[in-house]
């Protein structure tokens, strides 16, 4: 199902919302760019999500916002002045969870963000749970770009409308205070 948060803003969330709840695939737009995501606590949707990205890497999550990431993730308070200055934004932040998650890497990390897209955050705010964000293959900046292969294996296909920066997030590893890979967004330490 592809849904046009420009021609039917509330269709287009409802039915996000529903296919998250139900652990399905969704192909939805972030501040930077598309990705494939879901309920990140779902390890079935996670495996399906693996399954269309295919990709066996961890995948990142987005929270809606400060409390839900204080919620379920570890963070001092340094750490969270870091992410309150420039959140939301362009940036990926290396945390550990509070509680085991299908998308954590061997270290038991996950790379967590809190995009700068409205539609995003609402959706996961909706579902009160941290959603996937695994990007697609490219950094693909227009919904027209997706591979329809990809676009046809996905339960909802959202299409903003807009072109997308089509640029990866800074990922930010705040507890040994490094940038791990320079992205859109602009951060430092000091």
């Amino acid at each position: 199902m592809i849904l046009s948060i420009l021609e039917d803003w509330d269709r287009a969330f409802d039915q996000t919302v529903i296919a998250a709840k139900e652990g399905k695939a969704i192909i939805y737009p972030t501040d930077t760019s598309y990705a494939i995501g879901g309920n990140a606590l779902d390890g079935k949707a996670i495996e399906r999500i693996r399954g269309i990205a295919k990709t066996e890497n961890p995948i990142p999550v987005i929270v809606a916002n400060l409390e839900m990431l204080i919620k379920h993730f570890d963070l001092d308070d340094a750490e969270m002045k870091f992410i309150t200055q420039c959140c939301p934004g362009p940036y990926a932040f290396i945390l550990k969870p509070k509680a085991r998650m299908p998308v954590e890497d061997k270290n038991g990390n996950v790379l967590v963000r809190i995009p700068n897209h409205i539609f995003i955050r609402k959706v996961c705010f909706e579902l009160g749970k941290p959603m996937a964000c695994e990007s697609l293959n490219g950094e693909v900046s227009e919904f027209s770009k997706i591979g329809k292969e990809i676009v046809e294996t996905a339960d909802v296909a959202i299409d903003s409308g807009t072109k997308l920066p089509g640029k990866e997030p800074t990922v930010v590893n705040i507890r040994e205070r490094k940038i791990e890979r320079q992205g859109a967004g602009e951060f430092s330490f000091e």
